[in-house]
């Protein structure tokens, strides 16, 4: 009897050992292992990316010493066709490969390497502008199914209601503040009623603000006389800046949604009385 007692209680500690191990690390939802999944799908895009490039670079000889010499030598050579080129595959990157993130600083970067900055400013806009538009006109012409296929319902589902509703409104916003899918939102307001009258001025007026910021601020700011702890001090101040940004971009979208929500109120009053 005794022993049968022993074996039950040493059958209810290792289960209630197996529970405490199992709470200690505890399931992820499928809606987790969805972002991480997107998390290394993007990841891996990137490196496939940079070893394209690193192999293109390498066979093409612009690697080693003096690497931006031989790329500005090269494409100088090119004449009149430099700009065009850099143009054109910004456009193809953006408009195909949109999933990466971080696309249009890179090509400030490389158009800095080749140009000079007012140049890479006016080149880098062109580039945006044109894959903007394609993107605009992929929403429009295409429809709500293939711009799902393409960039994936989730993307519809959290911007569509909100630009669908207040397009004018929200789609500049959208643009000024970082962090959000520019390419991604250029798509989905495509299927709204926006007009191009009104897409492309607004296009050009909120997202040349930051081409402009990345471009200029190396003319701004002395990089190669900074002491590491300055260096040190612009990142902290960096960081700074963009939790205000962040934070007032928060605030000013729930003060939107909350005052889209008292008119809403306020209209279903005014037909029911």
């Amino acid at each position: 009897m005794n022993k049968k007692v022993n074996e039950l209680v040493q059958e209810i500690n290792q289960e209630e050992n197996t529970k405490q191990r199992r709470s200690r690390f505890p399931k992820l939802t499928k809606r987790a292992w969805k972002n991480i999944g997107k998390i290394a799908l993007i990841l891996l895009l990137v490196l496939i990316t940079a070893l394209i490039v690193y192999l293109v670079f390498y066979f093409l000889g612009w690697t080693g010493a003096e690497w931006e010499a031989r790329i500005q030598n090269d494409i100088q050579a090119a004449g009149g066709w430099a700009p065009l080129i850099f143009i054109a595959v910004q456009v193809f990157y953006t408009v195909v490969l949109f999933i990466i993130p971080g696309q249009t600083i890179a090509f400030i970067a490389l158009g800095l390497i080749l140009f000079p900055a007012w140049q890479t400013f006016i080149y880098v806009t062109i580039g945006m502008m044109i894959s903007s538009t394609i993107n605009f006109s992929i929403g429009k012409l295409f429809g709500e199914k293939v711009v799902r296929k393409i960039i994936g319902s989730e993307v519809v589902d959290e911007y569509m209601p909100k630009l669908k509703k207040k397009a004018n409104i929200y789609y500049p916003f959208f643009m000024v503040m970082p962090a959000f899918p520019d390419d991604e939102i250029c798509m989905i307001v495509g299927m709204t009623g926006m007009t191009y009258k009104y897409f492309i001025p607004v296009t050009f007026l909120t997202r040349t603000i930051g081409i402009a910021v990345a471009v200029f601020i190396g003319e701004i700011i002395p990089w190669a006389s900074l002491a590491p702890r300055s260096f040190i001090a612009l990142g902290t101040d960096f960081i700074i800046v963009m939790f205000i940004v962040f934070a007032f971009a928060r605030r000013l979208e729930l003060y939107v949604d909350r005052k889209e929500q008292d008119r809403d109120e306020t209209e279903e009053k005014s037909e029911n009385y």
